[in-house]
């Protein structure tokens, strides 16, 4: 939130033109820190780091009933063996700030063999997204599996979704 403080130097500023002549008092106003980002629903879209281009996040910013400051992103990633990694966070927003549960999954089959009942959920930790603008925001993440290290990368966006508009 910008904090605002006007100061009157106690000086006119005078235009003269002619015979017309018009004055003024002279005031500064100071602002204070910068309004901080609050995300919207223009953030949805994809989001990776461009030196490693080959994974990245979907973010899709959740609207509708019951659904107020809701998230859900989708992290393309792999293992420590190489392998295809889909973590899925879901959680909630607060400003510039997202806080997500994330979970891996496990069991399942390609269709036709494709069977709900084998999928194993798994928690794997959280995952922070801060938002400082419509294309720029930082992604860190706490895993609770021990083979994954905590850490942190800047993103960029890369896709936006058409007719949603990120002030």
């Amino acid at each position: 939130r910008a904090l605002g403080i006007e100061v009157l130097l106690g000086r006119t500023v005078t235009g003269t033109s002619g015979s017309l002549s018009h004055s003024l008092p002279m005031g500064v106003n100071v602002l204070g820190a910068a309004p901080v980002f609050a995300i919207v629903p223009g953030i949805t879209g994809s989001w990776y780091l461009p030196d490693q281009s080959g994974h990245g996040f979907n973010v899709e910013v959740l609207k509708g009933p019951g659904q107020d400051n809701g998230m859900l992103a989708f992290w393309y990633v792999y293992d420590n063996a190489g392998n295809n990694l889909w973590l899925v966070g879901q959680g909630s927003y607060v400003g510039d700030t997202a806080t997500l549960n994330v979970q891996s999954g496990s069991g399942g089959l390609f269709p036709p063999n494709f069977d709900k009942n084998r999928i194993v959920r798994t928690t794997w930790g959280t995952l922070t997204l801060k938002f400082t603008d419509c294309n720029n925001a930082t992604a860190q993440w706490n895993p609770v599996i021990p083979a994954y290290p905590n850490g942190s990368m800047n993103l960029i966006r890369l896709s936006g979704v058409s007719g949603v508009a990120c002030p």
